[in-house]
């Protein structure tokens, strides 16, 4: 009985938030896949000829760009016609399909979000009367952080969701070329984004719950989110050069 009543009253104060979160989660991968789509039409309409690619080739041997290696003009024809290389089917993740799911914006949800539910429980003093009503902290953070990780996670996942069934409606399903490896890797790079930001947010509101300091460390952790997200996906561009248009 305790446990239910703790959980209506977290929902109590934060629905409203998170069904906002919902509605922009949905809203940005509707964005991001109809800005994806067109990118891949537009690409159809500038492959290469045989003597740009023969010349593009040469370029990359000089840069030590290892994307042309042994690689024909038919086999990079073939690959224009993919959404994701079929080279990709056995990567877990590479910079281009988490380019496709993902955007810097999807890494600052889950940190604000935290940030906004840990502060305002903070702030406003409902900690305080919460634990003088009897409720052990433990399981007030516990039902905190899961209700609202549980919340960002299923509109993360069904963000990835609508994107996945989107490329199957715009482009002829066997060029869109992710495999079950690939959507293994949308849904743990879903866990590892929501999981981590997230902590980072609940963790800033509930230290520091003053407006000055959620803002000064709210701002560092969006910077460091967004910096280490860029150094993530540079790294993996680098080990796993993707196709060029």
């Amino acid at each position: 009985m305790g446990e239910d009543r703790l959980l209506k009253l977290v929902r109590s104060r934060h629905k409203v938030l998170l069904r906002v979160m919902v509605v922009f989660v949905l809203l940005l991968a509707a964005v991001n896949l109809e800005q994806n789509v067109q990118d891949y039409h537009i690409n159809q309409n500038h492959v290469m000829d045989l003597a740009q690619f023969e010349e593009s080739k040469q370029m990359a041997k000089k840069n030590h760009y290892t994307f042309y290696d042994n690689k024909s003009y038919e086999e990079y024809r073939e690959d224009q016609r993919h959404l994701f290389i079929p080279k990709q089917k056995g990567q877990l993740s590479s910079d281009f399909i988490s380019g496709n799911f993902f955007t810097v914006v999807s890494y600052l949800i889950p940190l604000l979000i935290g940030l906004a539910i840990a502060s305002i429980d903070q702030a406003s003093g409902f900690n305080a009367a919460i634990f003088s009503s009897g409720f052990r902290r433990r399981r007030v953070f516990a039902t905190r952080y899961w209700y609202g990780f549980l919340s960002l996670l299923g509109a993360m996942i069904l963000g990835s969701g609508i994107t996945i069934l989107g490329y199957y409606v715009a482009i002829p399903a066997m060029y869109v070329g992710l495999s079950g490896m690939n959507l293994l890797g949308v849904l743990l790079m879903n866990i590892a984004v929501v999981s981590f930001m997230y902590t980072i947010g609940i963790a800033i509101g509930t230290i520091f719950a003053s407006p000055f300091w959620m803002g000064v460390f709210g701002l560092f952790g969006t910077w460091f989110g967004a910096t280490a997200a860029d150094r993530l996906i540079y790294s993996t561009m680098r080990s796993n050069p993707v196709r060029l248009s």
